[in-house]
C-alpha cells in the first residue's frame, strides 16, 4: 500500500504506515524530514490515503495524518513541524463518549508550487490553491484561491502574489518581509 517514485528520501526515524483504502504514493524526488510520521489510519478507523506530488518535501518532525484523503501537489515545500489532520470527530451527542460517535472526512488538498512555513496546521477540508504561501504557525481550514498569502489563526488571505493585486486583497497590517 506504499508506492515510491524515483529518488524518494526518507530521513532518519521516519514512520510510514500505508494501511488505508488507497495507500500512500510518493512521486519522484519527494523528501520527508527526520522524525516525521506519514500515516493513513487513525486509531481504529481505516484511513483513505496520501498522495505526494513530485519534487515536494516536508521538514523534520512533521505529522501527516490522512483519515481523509490528503493530496499534496508537485513542487510543494514545507518547513518543520507541519501537521495535517484530515478527519474530524463527531461530538454532537452528550449521552455517549465522543470517541464512540464516529468521524467525518473531507480531506485536504495543497495544489502545486506552494510554500508552507514551519508549524502550520492543516485541518480537515482545507484546500490551498496553486502558488500559495502559508505563513508559519497558520491554522488552515477552508478554501483559499491560487497565489494567496495566507497567515494567522484562523488563517486568512492577507494579499495575493498575482501581478494584479487589488486593494481589497491587501492588508496594511502585514508586510511581505514578515512572512
Amino acid at each position: 500500500m506504499v508506492r515510491f517514485g524515483r529518488g524518494v528520501t526518507l530521513d532518519r526515524a521516519v514512520i510510514v504506515d500505508g494501511l488505508s483504502t488507497q495507500g500512500i504514493e510518493f512521486g519522484d524526488n519527494v523528501a520527508i524530514g527526520a522524525f516525521s510520521t506519514v500515516q493513513s489510519s487513525m486509531l481504529s478507523h481505516l484511513g483513505v490515503g496520501i498522495k505526494f506530488g513530485s519534487n515536494s518535501s516536508c521538514g523534520p518532525y512533521s505529522f501527516i495524518g490522512a483519515g481523509g484523503m490528503i493530496v499534496i501537489g508537485e513542487n510543494v515545500i514545507m518547513g518543520q513541524h507541519v501537521s495535517f489532520h484530515a478527519e474530524n470527530h463527531n461530538f454532537d451527542r452528550t449521552d455517549i463518549p465522543i470517541r464512540s460517535q464516529g468521524v467525518s472526512r473531507q480531506g485536504i488538498v495543497i495544489e502545486d508550487d506552494c510554500w508552507v512555513g514551519a508549524n502550520a496546521v492543516f485541518l480537515d477540508g482545507a484546500h490551498v490553491g496553486h502558488g500559495c504561501v502559508v505563513g508559519a504557525a497558520a491554522v488552515v481550514r477552508g478554501k483559499f484561491p491560487p497565489n494567496s498569502i495566507i497567515v494567522g489563526v484562523p488563517a486568512t488571505v492577507v494579499r495575493s502574489r498575482s501581478a494584479d493585486r487589488s486593494p481589497a486583497k491587501e492588508s496594511p497590517c502585514v508586510a511581505v518581509t514578515e512572512i
